[in-house]
């Protein structure tokens, strides 16, 4: 993994720290250091696991907040709430952790 990729990686890694302990939010594209290095989700550490974020831990983060009665967009109201939503921070969190090289 390039210095630059690894970087953005870890940064989102530490977002979503934050985010799974109630400390942060999803501002969606806006936080995400992948995005903004990545023009095209194929050739994203994500994209190249699993196609990209919809196939990913995000795209089940995201769909329950589209189900809601009133859907919830990125922004300060899309925060771990309860116990399920924290599941889900929890859960994309591991995936994007489990994107990093291992250490020699």
């Amino acid at each position: 993994m390039d210095p630059e990729t690894l970087r953005a990686l870890q940064c989102d890694i530490a977002h979503w720290e934050a985010i799974a302990d109630g400390k942060s939010y999803d501002d969606g594209l806006v936080g995400c250091r992948l995005c903004e290095v990545y023009d095209k989700c194929e050739d994203c550490p994500v994209g190249l696991a699993v196609g990209g974020c919809p196939e990913s831990p995000y795209g089940a983060w995201c769909e329950h907040w589209r189900m809601r009665r009133k859907p919830v967009a990125c922004g300060p109201d899309r925060r771990v709430v309860n116990a399920r939503t924290q599941d889900l921070a929890i859960e994309w969190l591991s995936f994007l952790q489990s994107l990093l090289p291992e250490e020699e």
